[in-house]
């Protein structure tokens, strides 16, 4: 789909090319689904930025990207202890 978009007049080009391409590198990743804000609200903190977040649980070795249906989703292999004390180390 991507070849073929970069192919064709479209008013939405890059709108669509940017989605396809976010579809494409979270297709490899991990089908776990964690809405950041979510965690934050039970854990009563404030959410950090999300590529803080993405950047401090890579450094943890787990793999998490942002997903494309959610601006505060994220899919990753970490357990969720990892990514609440990740949002906690954060928040300080």
């Amino acid at each position: 789909m991507i070849d073929e978009a970069e192919n064709k007049q479209l008013n939405t080009k890059d709108k669509l090319l940017k989605l396809l391409n976010s579809c494409l590198i979270e297709a490899d990743s991990p089908a776990t689904f964690y809405d950041v804000h979510s965690i934050c609200r039970s854990l009563k903190i404030s959410a950090p930025k999300l590529d803080l977040i993405l950047d401090n649980i890579r450094k943890n070795g787990y793999n998490v990207e942002k997903t494309h249906f959610q601006p505060t989703g994220i899919k990753t292999d970490a357990p969720i202890n990892v990514i609440k004390e990740v949002l906690m180390k954060l928040n300080k």
